[in-house]
């Protein structure tokens, strides 16, 4: 908890030294081992270092599938630039119902050029979480990609009212960006 407190608070340095120690204690049971090398993975993603985080998010995913390594996963392999659609389709009929992975499937459409099934997914995810800053930052991206600028900006007006964390996937300038772009377009 520790180590993801320090996460929560922009501190991933630490997390990391936090969760070395947790991975090599062998007093430590597996299962929280695992949880450790995940939130690692996730810091060391925070920091910049997307291809060792995915290369971590991967060797765990080969000794335990469950919906959080799911779920990193499916986010790592998508922030190098893979689609991962059928991995996200697996982990969707693994857990439908987990806020990640329903916004990875959303992401996986959305990359492979199936803007309708993307933007059938995004309305769920936006329905079924509310308050999530993807949901609606996506919806944006695939209204913006279809040609409708006035939804999109309203997606983005969303995610003002959205909570944001530390954890939260896509950046205030992400969206501003995406803004500035429908403004002129």
């Amino acid at each position: 908890l520790y180590g993801y407190m320090l996460m929560q608070n922009g501190r991933f340095r630490d997390a990391v030294v936090v969760f070395n120690e947790i991975i090599l204690d062998k007093a430590i049971l597996p299962a929280n081992k695992v949880t450790a090398r995940v939130y690692r993975a996730m810091s060391k993603h925070k920091m910049g270092d997307k291809q060792e985080a995915l290369e971590e998010a991967e060797e765990i995913f080969a000794s335990v599938k469950n919906t959080l390594t799911y779920a990193l996963l499916g986010y790592m392999r998508q922030s190098t630039g893979d689609a991962a659609l059928e991995f996200c389709i697996e982990a969707y009929d693994y857990n439908c119902d987990d806020r990640d992975i329903c916004d990875n499937l959303t992401v996986a459409y959305y990359m492979s050029g199936d803007l309708d099934a993307a933007e059938e997914n995004a309305k769920s995810v936006r329905e079924r979480f509310p308050m999530f800053v993807e949901g609606f930052y996506h919806s944006a991206q695939i209204a913006a990609k279809k040609g409708d600028k006035k939804s999109a900006l309203e997606f983005l007006g969303e995610t003002e009212k959205c909570r944001r964390t530390v954890m939260t996937t896509v950046s205030e300038e992400d969206v501003n960006a995406l803004k500035e772009e429908m403004n002129h377009a």
